[in-house]
């Protein structure tokens, strides 16, 4: 299955994302938008964060793991929020 999302947050920043999945794993995840990451390289590390989550999963574990990959890896995400992401995420693959 897939899914996408966009979600405009605060600052009015934009995230989309395109997830697939199956019914008990996230599979693939790209993170687009009008956000910034530094390093921008970092991108391709915070997607394969998420993949192979298990599902069902909530935005708050989503969120968690993606706040741990950034530091971790020492990154830094500018105009959004690892639970915009997590959010947008959670939508793709609800709404689809």
């Amino acid at each position: 299955m897939q899914g996408r999302a966009q979600k405009k947050v605060a600052g009015g920043k934009l995230v989309k994302v395109w997830v697939e999945y199956t019914p008990g794993k996230i599979l693939n995840v790209q993170i687009l938008g009008d956000f910034f990451l530094h390093p921008e390289e970092g991108i391709e590390r915070l997607e394969k964060s998420v993949v192979g989550v298990s599902l069902p999963t909530t935005q708050d574990t989503l969120a968690t793991i993606l706040k741990k990959t950034l530091r971790n890896q020492r990154m830094e995400l500018l105009g959004a929020h690892p639970p915009d992401i997590a959010e947008a995420i959670m939508e793709a693959m609800v709404h689809g």
